[in-house]
């Protein structure tokens, strides 16, 4: 039986806070961030997240695709309100661990994308931050 620290944790909840509705308190060089706020479930069907040192190490290479399959009108407006804003975004993972990406001097600003059959919608972010997402 493997223990709960060697098994790959997956993304179970997905939270978005606008950084105009949020108290940070960051650190560089520190693994930790407190956000203070009221965070904004999502309702997403899939959550992909990766981040990796550049080449020549100066930054995070950022990717982050949140999947909805709910594309009804009321959905659709709810996903509408979170793009092109300043934001940070909570990953709650299996392991019980908490990542946010995004910082209060290097938020997130997330895109919309969709297609298909039915049609599903994304928001996506890729960029490149200084860090490497913190705890929460």
């Amino acid at each position: 039986m493997q223990n709960r620290e060697s098994k790959r944790a997956a993304i179970c909840g997905v939270y978005l806070i606008a950084l105009s509705e949020s108290t940070v308190t960051n650190v560089p060089g520190v693994s930790q961030i407190k956000v203070s706020g009221i965070w904004d479930k999502m309702k997403f069907s899939s959550a992909d997240f990766s981040e990796q040192l550049s080449s020549d190490g100066t930054n995070y290479e950022v990717n982050l695709t949140i999947s909805f399959s709910d594309s009804s009108q009321e959905s659709e407006k709810e996903i509408m309100a979170w793009i092109g804003i300043y934001i940070l975004v909570r990953l709650d993972y299996t392991d019980g661990n908490s990542r946010v990406v995004g910082t209060d001097q290097f938020p997130v600003v997330l895109s919309l994308s969709g297609d298909g059959s039915p049609h599903a919608l994304r928001l996506t972010y890729k960029g490149q931050q200084p860090e490497s997402s913190k705890f929460l």
